[in-house]
């Protein structure tokens, strides 16, 4: 709700100083944000089946541009590493592949999976330990938040060791979260889910945060629609540090759009629209059947 009231905020400010939204959070300092596929997960397919669509969902996106890819591992390790395998093989050497274990592993298996994962082709991995699942940073941020020096503590002696960096969320917990990551050196890399920080301003400050002590940023995705997608991308292009491929594929995913000319991911990038503002216009029609 904070986020979808303070980016039409900063909509109207921006369309009443015939200004782009990027030129509000800082200015421009890159033509576009990077963008990671992420790929549907399988789980209740054959391996053979699974790897087979994946395959094909591998090739259309490379076809398209697409330089990087997120893949969701944890639930079955063999299978998972088939899958990094299969993606590396399509996607080639120059290809971003990062894993998202969301929390699956504890912590004296997670170096083990790491060095697996590393061996299979990827570049990077985001969540690795159980202390930090999705649901646990959901259901009950304020153990997360009161043990912050530990667990970060615990996350520091697996970076040290890992083959490949680690990601964070940062957004949907409180600033003194990022501010243990950051004092034990627990993670390179921190994710930014802008909806998930409350707004554009508070994950600029939390990005900033991050980039002060040599950790750059990537952009998460809850998959919004033309809006939200706005805004994150004129924040990635407003944001020296966002220099990791982000999870923005709401364009590629969606059945349609709100806007009257919604985002395109042809090329693995998505540049901002060049109006004041966000830089686009609301479909009324659209905006009727799909918001009500």
């Amino acid at each position: 709700m904070l986020f979808g009231v303070e980016i039409a905020m900063l909509d109207l400010v921006g369309k009443a100083h015939g200004i782009p939204l990027y030129e509000l959070l800082g200015g421009r300092c890159r033509r576009a944000a990077s963008v990671s596929w992420v790929a549907y997960l399988r789980g209740d397919a054959t391996l053979e089946d699974e790897l087979q669509a994946l395959e094909k969902e591998v090739v259309d996106q490379v076809g398209s541009g697409m330089k990087a890819f997120k893949l969701k591992v944890g639930e079955d390790h063999e299978r998972d590493l088939a899958r990094v395998r299969l993606t590396r093989s399509i996607a080639g050497r120059g290809a971003y592949i990062k894993v998202d274990a969301s929390g699956y592993w504890e912590e004296v298996e997670a170096l083990s999976r790491l060095r697996d994962m590393a061996e299979a082709g990827a570049d990077a991995c985001e969540t690795p330990i159980r202390a930090l699942s999705r649901p646990m940073s959901r259901d009950d941020p304020a153990r997360i938040e009161g043990d912050a020096d530990g667990i970060a503590e615990a996350l520091a002696k697996i970076r040290v060791r890992s083959p490949i960096p680690l990601i964070e969320h940062v957004a949907d917990l409180g600033d003194v979260f990022l501010a243990a990551l950051i004092r034990h050196r627990a993670v390179d890399i921190v994710n930014v889910v802008p909806c998930q920080a409350g707004g554009l301003r508070r994950a600029k400050r939390l990005i900033h945060a991050a980039e002060t002590a040599g950790m750059p940023a990537l952009l998460g995705s809850t998959i919004e629609l033309g809006p939200g997608t706005a805004a994150s991308v004129h924040l990635a292009v407003s944001s020296a540090s966002v220099n990791v491929p982000s999870d923005l594929v709401g364009p590629g995913l969606l059945e349609d759009d709100v806007c009257t000319a919604p985002f395109s991911l042809e090329g693995g990038e998505l540049a901002p629209f060049e109006g004041p503002g966000l830089g686009l216009d609301l479909d009324e029609e659209k905006m009727a059947r799909w918001v009500g």
